[in-house]
């Protein structure tokens, strides 16, 4: 954890951390001047600029942002007005849509100190799931991976996605493990810490619906399937977290406040231009390209020998001296050419284990049921969902990767030791030192 934080001052900057900064005016506009109406969706917005990006990103870390530059003595006429990718990086930086270097590195903290917290939650996902071993290579995994340090630390949207998609899945794995216990007093806790943390996820980052709506069907499904005698108690609970996530989510984004189904049905529609403006301004190979998606889940992620700092090639004549920075850094975590083929292997193994297609691994099955159903979406998120071929798109796959490859090598081990005790007793009438499961 202390790793991921050290190294926020030094990451490349992104133009998308000019605009989550300036956007942290929503902060100021509610919590300072305590004016609702510059926030409220309008067909004459106070500030149509500002009002068309609330309409296609999540409100969280932007109040973030806006209570630590608050701490840090920064006033709102310090934000700059968010960046203009149709203009040059030089205007943009002339003309006051670059936060300038202060305000930048405060605004990175927030997103930081969550990447941070995610590796904590990823590790304590492993435990309940199998053991130390799985929760070690797991979290390593997620927080030495170079695209994880890189995008994590930037003032945006991916570390606080990433932390509300674990948290997430682990109130539904706590949720479940209390059904099977039969602990009914500590599952209205558990009820609420799932409604609102879905409700926070969901404003986090819009995306994040798919963890939630994934979350809630396992557990239903775990409901009927092996708790039929305390279902009806099940979806109650289920129509409570569901009430509160709802309620959460509105009270975090008051641009919906003036009609919710109009601006959801915005929202929508505003946030597929976007990518279909960038998919027409970058690539369109990968619209209905099922074969160019998990092509990208090799070469971006799986196989990637380098992270991609920038989405347009001109930016690297901007920000190339700022990679050679970083790169000249030890912060750049572990990146190990060649290890994209055993890694592969790993986690499919892993996907095996899960699934329960290859045993004995003990596992934790209501950690086990929620993220078998989460591998399961994941598959098909990539498949389908993929827009483009940028590693920031597959950001949701990352925590899992490290949880699988962890069930591959306990697999693996679990083999050779299942073989070398095999072989003691055949020739030897002694008997392997099994290495016990967690």
């Amino acid at each position: 954890m202390l790793y991921v934080l050290a190294g926020y001052q030094v990451v490349p900057f992104h133009g998308d951390e000019a605009i989550e900064t300036a956007m942290s005016i929503d902060y100021a506009y509610l919590f300072i001047e305590q004016d609702l109406s510059k926030v409220l969706y309008s067909e004459a917005p106070y500030n149509p600029v500002e009002q068309g990006y609330r309409l296609i990103d999540g409100s969280v870390i932007r109040y973030l942002i806006g209570v630590a530059w608050h701490l840090d003595g920064f006033t709102q006429d310090d934000l700059n007005v968010p960046w203009w990718f149709a203009k040059s990086f030089a205007f943009n930086m002339e003309n006051g849509y670059y936060p300038g270097d202060d305000l930048l590195l405060t605004s990175r903290i927030p997103s930081t100190i969550l990447t941070a917290g995610s590796v904590l939650l990823l590790f304590i996902m492993g435990m309940r799931l199998q053991g130390r071993v799985t929760a070690y290579i797991a979290s390593l995994f997620f927080a030495l991976h170079p695209v994880i340090l890189i995008d994590g630390r930037r003032a945006k949207g991916e570390g606080i996605h990433l932390f509300f998609e674990l948290f997430v899945l682990l109130a539904g794995i706590a949720f479940l493990g209390l059904v099977e216990r039969r602990r009914w007093r500590w599952l209205w806790l558990w009820t609420v810490a799932l409604g609102m943390g879905s409700g926070v996820a969901g404003a986090a980052k819009h995306t994040n619906a798919i963890v939630v709506v994934t979350v809630f069907l396992s557990i239903l499904i775990y409901g009927i399937v092996h708790a039929r005698p305390a279902l009806l108690r099940i979806v109650i609970h289920l129509v409570l977290a569901s009430a509160l996530c709802v309620a959460t989510f509105l009270l975090l984004n008051p641009a919906w406040w003036t009609n919710p189904v109009t601006v959801g049905a915005l929202v929508i529609q505003n946030r597929a231009e976007v990518v279909t403006g960038q998919i027409a301004d970058f690539d369109n190979s990968y619209r209905n390209n099922v074969g160019l998606r998990l092509r990208g889940l090799w070469s971006l992620v799986l196989a990637s020998e380098s992270p991609m700092y920038y989405e347009a090639p001109e930016w690297a004549d901007y920000i190339g001296g700022q990679i050679d920075v970083y790169e000249s850094t030890n912060l750049t975590g572990i990146n190990l050419p060649g290890t994209g083929l055993p890694l592969t292997g790993l986690v499919i193994l892993g996907y095996a284990v899960m699934w329960g297609l290859l045993k004995p691994v003990s596992l934790f099955r209501p950690a086990q049921w929620v993220l078998s159903f989460w591998l399961a979406v994941l598959l098909i998120y990539v498949v389908l969902l993929v827009p483009l071929g940028w590693q920031r798109y597959y950001i949701p796959v990352f925590p899992m990767l490290g949880m699988t490859a962890g069930l591959g090598v306990i697999w693996v081990v679990n083999l050779y030791v299942r073989d070398a005790e095999q072989y003691s007793r055949q020739y030897t009438g002694g008997s392997a030192r099994v290495i016990p499961q967690e």
